[in-house]
């Protein structure tokens, strides 16, 4: 047994190491051992304590609720944002009329981090909405809409 004998004994300082593990971690086994606490006794306590059992489940809801964020977090982060410049880059190829494998503007599509946490991904092409858009005299050749909408369908696929 990893816990001592001090683990079969109940205190008020161990319960709140114990469920502040909890919360930050989902994961009893490291809670019990931060604690102190003998992972039979806690889950003995969890059944036979409603008020205990009550702040269990709430440390887990919130283990969740991190767990989430960091989940979308990761998901709207580097790697979608990387997909989308991606996709962008090789439908700006796809369009030229005499692909020589680079392009000003494919080579300018970049995404950043913003302050509020999102992510933007832009050209500084001043001629890139001309393409994206088309004009009185081009049609449109779009290539950051189609690449955002071929993300968009794989996210949901995801949910």
């Amino acid at each position: 047994m990893a816990a001592s004998d001090s683990g079969n004994r109940w205190k008020a300082e161990r319960e709140a190491i114990f469920l502040e593990v909890l919360q930050q971690t989902g994961n009893v086994t490291r809670a019990t051992a931060k604690a102190g606490l003998a992972r039979s006794l806690v889950y003995r306590r969890r059944n036979m304590r409603p008020d205990f059992r009550e702040k269990w489940q709430n440390a887990m809801e919130q283990a969740l609720d991190y767990l989430e964020a960091y989940l979308w977090d990761k998901a709207m982060g580097k790697d979608v944002a990387a997909q989308v410049v991606s996709g962008a880059q090789s439908r700006v190829l796809r369009n030229l009329k005499n692909p020589k494998g680079n392009s000003p503007l494919a080579q300018s599509i970049r995404a950043i981090k913003d302050l509020g946490g999102g992510v933007r991904i832009f050209t500084d092409r001043p001629y890139a909405r001309y393409v994206e858009f088309g004009t009185v005299k081009q049609s449109p050749r779009p290539f950051l809409t189609p690449a955002v909408e071929g993300v968009k369908v794989t996210f949901r696929g995801l949910i």
